[in-house]
């Protein structure tokens, strides 16, 4: 009954929760003896998150679960009278373990098994892994939670009936073994429908035998029942400490930095804390619930700071510390403009005044349109004239057209964004590359492409080019990037930007 591993997850795994890991891996080791077994169980089951913002990620759409749509649309259709999800999560049990027979022939013959819930839907045949992405996307698709859990099965528990010290030995040296837990009623329900199905095929033949034959052995059974032959390992609550990813990031305010991250749950409690480098004890500076703090300024001593994060209170973690992030003093542009006219153009430090340029129009006073005396983004301040009273000229309606005329030549130099970019498309290409193409725009001087592993395009990285293809090199394997482009044109010398394309995503495998 063996599982593969998810390559992309296995890799996050090991660069980035290695403590954790380490201690499922010790944890085995330490499991010799048949009384241990209960007791693992136990620890590992407890230890499971209850909390809603983690029921809600077991609902995800999540490439290491995918729910196919014929496979909701059958899921839905199948549990459609039934009066509450345990009656639901029953009627998914069966139907698997009933229609989907193992695969002995792919698996120990010609090596053809599948674990794709649509091709396990449709071949209905697979190995224990395939039964239980199956059952978790049925699940998932009439919102029920439900993981796959990762463990050991003793086949031979079944004939003798019990562990020994040889059994163990045996078993956790070998192949794994997959099943469910689904959230139902308030708890964590377990089911295994591999060993529930009676339906299978020989290694001689590819035609399944006993077919829609089942039992419910192994639907809800207690934890007692359960240990006699089933070793848990891996409950799934790992994936969530990667997708609650909460390292702080930055940006500038009038009165110092504002560090934000992403929510763990509704009861953490974060506390903010500073150094001067990474390495020396890092300082609290303030406790909240919320997801952001403000650093005050006058606290900044240098142009350098590293910040990070500790959790406290959570259910999950209940100590739990972000990775540092380092703060450095930004520049910004500031740019005065008099109509489509820049007439000044700075660079200018974090929180530092700009200098408005000495201009003058004989009959009119100067106002700037915004404050310029605390810069902490780019900003584009804009002149306002006032005629001056004694200034002010008697009506006179030749005069008016004539400027109303002006107005018409103005509006037809006066350069309009271009359009949104469209058809957009994305391919991963070998050398971990990504090719970005998209539909050429008429008029347009050049575009923005900008790119991330954040949905939210935090962090993200913009290059400018000026055809419809461009090709981002040098991207993590595994990861996804989400990816938008927009177009921009030209006006003394500013760019002037039409809408972002619709956001795509690309995993990058090769």
């Amino acid at each position: 009954m063996r599982i593969r591993n998810f390559a992309w997850k296995l890799k996050m795994i090991m660069l980035m929760m290695c403590i954790a890991m380490c201690g499922t891996i010790a944890r085995a080791e330490q499991i010799t003896t048949p009384d241990q077994i209960y007791q693992n169980n136990v620890e590992k089951y407890n230890s499971e998150r209850t909390d809603v913002s983690a029921l809600s990620y077991y609902l995800l759409d999540r490439p290491t679960i995918p729910v196919p749509e014929i496979v909701a649309q059958f899921a839905r259709e199948l549990v459609k009278d039934c009066a509450d999800d345990m009656e639901k999560l029953q009627v998914i049990h069966d139907w698997v373990a009933g229609n989907i027979g193992y695969d002995f022939y792919g698996y120990y013959g010609n090596g053809t098994y599948t674990i794709d819930p649509y091709l396990v839907f449709e071949k209905r045949v697979t190995i224990c892994e395939g039964y239980s992405l199956l059952t978790a996307s049925m699940c998932r698709a009439v919102g029920i939670p439900c993981k796959v859990v990762t463990g050991y099965a003793n086949g031979s528990c079944q004939s003798d009936g019990g562990w020994t010290e040889e059994i163990i030995a045996e078993v956790t040296s070998g192949p794994g073994h997959a099943w469910n837990e689904a959230y139902v009623e308030g708890r964590w329900v377990i089911l295994d429908t591999t060993w529930d199905s009676k339906v299978q095929n020989t290694v001689e033949s590819e035609a399944l035998l006993h077919k829609n034959e089942y039992v419910q052995m192994y639907f809800d059974p207690s934890m007692e029942e359960f240990s006699k032959d089933h070793l848990i390992m891996d409950t799934g609550d790992w994936e969530i400490e990667d997708y609650y990813d909460f390292r702080p990031y930055f940006s500038s305010v009038e009165n110092g930095i504002k560090v934000s991250w992403e929510k763990l749950e509704s009861n953490t409690v974060y506390t903010l804390q500073y150094s001067s480098s990474p390495f020396d004890d890092y300082i609290d500076y303030a406790t909240t619930k919320e997801t952001s703090i403000v650093f005050d300024k006058t606290k900044v001593l240098g142009d350098t700071l590293y910040f990070r994060i500790y959790a406290t209170g959570s259910t999950y973690f209940p100590d739990l510390y972000s990775e540092y992030h380092k703060w450095e003093k930004p520049q910004y542009d500031v740019v005065f403009m008099d109509g489509s006219n820049a007439i000044s153009r700075q660079k200018v430090d974090c929180w530092q005044p700009a200098t408005a340029p000495d201009y003058k129009k004989e009959g009119y006073t100067l106002e700037w349109d915004r404050d310029y005396q605390c810069i902490c983004s780019n900003v584009t301040v804009c002149a306002k004239w006032t005629k001056n009273a004694s200034d002010i000229e008697p009506d006179n309606p030749l005069k008016d057209n004539a400027d109303k005329k002006q107005d018409l030549v103005d509006k037809k130099d006066k350069v309009t964004s271009p359009g949104q970019v469209k058809k957009l498309k994305l391919k991963n290409s070998k050398g971990r590359k990504a090719v970005i193409q998209w539909q050429k725009m008429s008029g347009a001087a050049g575009y923005q492409v900008q790119y991330s592993t954040s949905k939210a395009f935090k962090k993200a990285k913009n290059v400018y080019v000026k055809k419809n293809k461009y090709t981002a090199k040098k991207l993590k394997k595994n990861n996804i990037y989400y990816i938008r482009v927009r177009a921009y044109r030209v006006q003394a010398g500013n760019k002037i930007y039409g809408k972002w394309s619709k956001k795509g995503k690309v995993r990058i495998r090769k």
